[in-house]
C-alpha cells in the first residue's frame, strides 16, 4: 500500500501540538525563512502570508539583520461569535539573522511579492569569494 502522507509518531503529535498552542497563546510569532549565499550575496526568504507591506522594518547593524513587523489576526466583529480553531498565527514577530560583518548595508534590496519578502545583502568586494 502506498502511503502518501507521514504518520507521526505519539512524541511527534505531542510536539505539534504544543507548537501550535504556544501561537496561538502568544501575541507573536516566528515566520519561516530561508538563508542562501552566493559569491556576492546573501539571500534570504521570507513567508509573510497576510503582512502589510507598510507593517514590515528591515535593519542591519555589523552584519545582523533584523526583520520586524506584524501580521492582524482576523477579529470577529460578531460578539456572539467564538473561536472554535484557530491555527493561523498573528502579532508582532522578530528574526535576527547573523550575516557577515562585511555586507554592504547602503546597497541591499528588498522585494515584497505575493507574501514573500526577498532581501538580497550584497557583500563587500573584499569578502566576495
Amino acid at each position: 500500500m502506498l502511503t502518501l502522507f507521514k504518520t507521526q509518531s505519539p512524541f511527534d503529535h505531542l510536539f505539534d501540538s504544543f507548537l501550535r498552542q504556544s501561537e496561538q497563546a502568544s501575541d507573536s510569532y516566528t515566520p519561516r525563512l530561508d538563508l542562501m549565499e552566493t559569491k556576492s550575496d546573501f539571500i534570504v526568504s521570507v513567508d509573510l502570508p497576510g503582512v502589510a507591506e507598510n507593517k514590515l522594518k528591515l535593519e542591519i547593524e555589523q552584519g545582523v539583520l533584523t526583520i520586524q513587523g506584524e501580521r492582524d489576526g482576523l477579529q470577529s466583529q460578531n460578539h456572539d461569535v467564538e473561536w472554535v480553531r484557530r491555527e493561523r498565527p498573528s502579532g508582532k514577530f522578530s528574526r535576527s539573522i547573523h550575516l557577515s560583518d562585511n555586507v554592504d548595508p547602503e546597497k541591499i534590496i528588498a522585494k515584497f511579492d505575493h507574501g514573500e519578502l526577498t532581501i538580497t545583502v550584497p557583500k563587500l568586494a573584499t569578502t566576495k569569494k
